[in-house]
């Protein structure tokens, strides 16, 4: 969309021009870790070894492994994994 080597129109001009921030074209954006998945997995996990569990039971079995979590967190995750 933007092109570094054109003559006829600079840099700043075209970022202008589109809206875009000049820094923007130089900074390659680095890939970011779902922050969810090793909550995710351990709930995965648990649930699959008992499937009888709601929020209240998973939140005490993940407090139990270290995971300092809160109920409504496990719950909003539960319903998102459709358990």
């Amino acid at each position: 969309m933007i092109q570094r080597d054109f003559p006829k129109v600079s840099v700043a001009r075209q970022c202008g021009l589109l809206g875009v921030n000049r820094s923007s074209l130089y900074v390659t954006p680095s890939p970011q870790a779902d922050p969810r998945l090793p909550l995710t997995s351990a709930i995965d996990r648990i649930y699959l070894e008992h499937p009888f569990m709601g929020s209240r039971q998973m939140t005490r079995a993940l407090r139990a492994e270290g995971l300092l979590v809160h109920r409504s967190r496990v719950q909003r995750l539960m319903q998102l994994m459709d358990i």
